[in-house]
């Protein structure tokens, strides 16, 4: 009922009031007979297609609105659940798997799957196919559940038989280069038949299909007949082709293999010159400038890996005897001598033959002294002369060491209630100019009887040796440190560095401490003592030896954090008495930093020989052309100049009026 008032402002308002029946009407006997028998048939005719739709709706304006109205009352089946019974969709599903599977025995469904192989078959024989047909086809093979029983293994297998024959004829008709591209055009082949209608799970198993069938049976052809030809004719899209595919089969060993008798065979070279050209030299010098050419193309590197192999065999090592290392040490002279960078080499030998020596890390002192002595027959004295200094330095310092001793010991540094004489101390005195420079370390606080110990030193040096300043190098010390605990049936020694003995030493007390407390006291920096608190107190733990973490964190990150409190590991235990704790750090990071400064210094090096040999240059001639000049100087130099590198040296000299430009264009005349 509908009411019309006035509201308060004057306006008619309708009011609209609801009443229930005042008697409920029932519905017909047959209703629910009648009502199911037309939904019924409704339903048929929807997937029967019958015009009977159109007859049992009479609220539809057409049969495409009927059809529109059937399709959202079934997807209001599909969305209406009921438990324990299946929905409308699935149960299509299930009865439409069914016959398609069952009905004449199976051969419906197995003319589909072996229709779909055989058009994929041809599409990669290069035929053009209905895809989005096969893409329907497979999808409803996956929807229906049965995509990977009855089609993906058929077709898994129909590939294998294919590609195992295919590559048996591809290997006979191509040659390697072209194998290797026809193996990757199958591979980005897979990859899109993937994209278009197989199912992205079945990518991985059709790769393997082409890795194991077509290519993996025949890596060892492919080696034998195309590598040393790539390898020669410089094929680095070939080459970087083998190397991917041997990847994916886990053959790299192979490549190695075949690398290294690739280089074998170049090294044959001097043997087929003695016999096949009867050792005349023009052939000789051939392959030696060849030789050159390639190894110093690549600047820096060769004489940074060189030193590297170098360090590696003079270093201690088990199984290999001292005559087989210098036969080792006696063929690596014979490719040293075809490096252009030799100084590169000089510097990097001596940084490493320096922690060779001050770490005891060398494996016989004879070799070292008979490698020195082959540089020295190959480069002269000079280039051999810091090397020969740092032996010298490390004689004198045994010696200086046993004086030192009776000279603290005359001054009463033997009393073990002293400061200095409750802690032994081994010098190294080294020469600044021999040694490769480090960094100028900050100040540290010392303890007591390390600072009576270096007063007294550099009290006894000066008096020796007058005019001599001395700067201890706290960063390449080491130390060793008795660590005793209750629980220890015998004490321990821990072999660490001088930083690492600053802290543990702070702990003497039985106290925790705090990291603002420990940078305080040791005086180290910051970055420098958290990788210090890392290896005392993060160290690895070995189930057959025990732990080295001598110090407990108070918390569990993995980083040092401010915050965090360290204390004594009350239960630390080791089966070795002697314990070397390393200290925690990135090495490769730390090498390529020292290898850097060491080029630098090597670059430092190099402006002061370009600008010594251009003066002495200018000075005998004193008048010369610019490119007479340039070759002059790259002649006289003992390293591979660059061009821009000696203009740079000669505008310096021109700047400091050593020489000056000619009245003539591109000439230089020599100022006394």
């Amino acid at each position: 009922m509908i009411r019309q008032k006035n509201g308060s402002d004057g306006k008619k308002v309708l009011k609209l009031k609801i009443k229930p029946f005042k008697k409920i009407p029932t519905l017909p006997s047959n209703y629910e007979d009648v009502t199911w028998g037309k939904l019924s048939d409704a339903v048929d005719a929807i997937f029967n297609k019958a015009p009977l739709l159109v007859k049992t709706t009479k609220e539809s304006g057409g049969l495409q609105g009927d059809g529109q109205e059937q399709v959202s009352r079934e997807e209001l089946y599909r969305s209406v659940e009921n438990a324990g019974c299946m929905s409308i969709w699935d149960a299509g599903l299930h009865v439409y798997r069914d016959h398609f599977t069952t009905v004449n025995e199976g051969v419906v469904s197995e003319k589909v799957v072996q229709g779909l192989i055989m058009t994929i078959e041809s599409e990669r024989s290069g035929m053009a196919i209905n895809r989005d047909l096969v893409k329907q086809l497979l999808k409803m093979l996956l929807s229906t559940g049965i995509y990977r029983s009855k089609f993906e293994s058929l077709f898994l297998a129909s590939a294998s038989a294919s590609f195992k024959s295919e590559g048996l004829s591809m290997m006979v008709d191509l040659n390697v280069p072209l194998f290797l591209q026809h193996v990757h055009r199958r591979l980005q082949q897979s990859h899109d038949m993937c994209a278009a209608y197989l199912d992205a799970s079945t990518r991985g198993a059709l790769v393997k299909v082409i890795e194991d069938n077509l290519f993996n049976p025949h890596t060892d052809a492919v080696l034998r007949g195309g590598f040393d030809e790539m390898m020669g004719e410089e094929r680095v899209e070939g080459l970087g082709m083998l190397y991917r595919l041997m990847e994916r089969v886990g053959k790299l060993q192979s490549v190695k293999e075949a690398l290294g008798e690739y280089v074998k065979g170049k090294s044959s070279l001097k043997s087929v010159h003695q016999k096949a050209f009867d050792g005349i030299e023009m052939f000789k010098y051939a392959v030696k400038d060849a030789f050159e050419e390639s190894l110093n193309n690549h600047g820096n590197k060769p004489p940074t890996l060189l030193c590297k192999f170098v360090d590696a065999k003079l270093k201690q090592s088990k199984g290999i005897t001292e005559t087989q290392v210098e036969k080792v040490l006696v063929e690596t002279m014979a490719l040293f001598r075809h490096l252009s960078n030799k100084d590169v080499f000089e510097v990097l030998y001596r940084k490493d033959l320096s922690k060779r020596l001050l770490f005891r890390k060398s494996s016989s002192m004879d070799l070292e002294k008979f490698f020195i002595s082959e540089l020295k027959n190959e480069c002269g004295a000079g280039y051999t002369s810091k090397i020969e200094g740092m032996f010298k330095d490390m004689n004198m310092s045994e010696e200086i060491t046993s004086q030192y001793e009776i000279y603290a010991k005359d001054k009463g540094g033997d009393d073990e209630s002293s400061a200095a004489g409750s802690t032994k101390m081994e010098l190294w005195v080294l020469t600044a100019g021999y040694w490769p420079s480090d960094e100028q370390p900050h100040k540290l606080s010392l303890p007591p009887s390390l600072i009576a110990h270096q007063e007294r030193f550099e009290a006894y040096y000066a008096n020796k040796y007058q005019g001599r300043r001395v700067e201890w190098k706290h960063n390449l010390s080491t130390c060793q440190v008795d660590f005793n605990l209750p629980s220890f049936k015998s004490k321990k020694t821990l072999e660490i560095s001088e930083l690492q003995a600053l802290v543990l030493l702070c702990f003497n007390d039985g106290g925790a401490k705090k990291m603002s407390a420990l940078l305080e006291t040791t005086g180290i920096q910051r970055d420098e003592l958290a990788a210090i608190l890392q290896s005392l107190a993060m160290g690895k733990i070995s189930k057959d030896k025990g732990t080295t973490r001598v110090l407990m964190k108070s918390s569990k990150n993995k980083e040092i954090l401010d915050s965090d409190e360290f204390s004594v590991n009350t239960a630390f235990a080791h089966k070795l008495s002697r314990i070397k704790i390393p200290n925690i750090s990135s090495k490769k990071a730390e090498d390529e930093k020292e290898e850097a400064k060491a080029l630098e210094s090597v670059s430092r090096d190099r402006m002061h020989q370009i600008d010594a040999a251009c003066i002495r240059i200018m000075k005998s001639r004193k008048t010369m052309k610019h490119q007479d000049l340039m070759g002059e100087i790259m002649t006289q130099l003992k390293f591979k100049a660059v061009s821009q590198d000696i203009k740079r040296r000669i505008e310096s000299l021109i700047e400091r009026e050593y020489m000056e430009r000619g009245d003539e264009h591109g000439s230089y005349n020599y100022l006394a």
